[in-house]
């Protein structure tokens, strides 16, 4: 009696970034790890297998292929950042005397980190920030968002602004 044993080793999967990282308002699914091969991918987070349609996390993924049957030993790792960049603080009412001629620069909001920057809008969903230099109209409202790590802040500060006009003396 003659047997031929064939022992298949599936390769594992490649990967074009082995680090990635994603803005948590951008909804990024598993899919988004860019992983190739030539059978069915199979996807796993901290060794739970997951689908493709999947939100993405912060951690290591684990990709591996499956060819007849047979799973590859190894997989591919990506090792994934969602950065969650939070809304600026601040005073939701802001007040400023007319002779100081107050520009979007004189807005104050303090950003979750030191490392981010405030960004100033017209609208809550503009997406045109204002030059520092725009004066300020009384009564209108302003709009912060916070950007750190090239990501912006899903919700922004609403800050409603009040100029205080300084009567002239009367003289007789």
């Amino acid at each position: 009696v003659s047997f031929t044993i064939t022992v298949q080793t599936t390769p594992t999967p490649t990967v074009a970034e082995a680090v990635l990282e994603f803005c948590q308002p951008e909804g990024k699914t598993v899919a988004a790890l860019g992983a190739i091969g030539t059978g069915t991918l199979v996807y796993y987070f901290n060794g739970s297998q997951v689908a493709p349609t999947d939100l993405l996390q912060t951690g290591v993924y684990t990709i591996k292929q499956i060819i007849n049957g047979c799973e590859s030993v190894t997989g591919a790792t990506v090792t994934v950042t969602i950065h969650n960049t939070l809304a600026p603080t601040g005073e939701n009412e802001q007040t400023f005397c007319e002779t100081n001629e107050p520009t979007v620069a004189d807005l104050v909001a303090t950003g979750a980190t030191a490392t981010g920057t405030i960004v100033w809008y017209a609208s809550a969903t503009s997406t045109t920030p204002l030059a520092t230099t725009v004066a300020l109209q009384d009564g209108a409202v302003y709009y912060a968002s916070f950007i750190d790590n090239n990501c912006e802040s899903a919700t922004r500060l609403e800050v409603t602004v009040s100029i205080s006009e300084i009567p002239v003396p009367n003289t007789s």
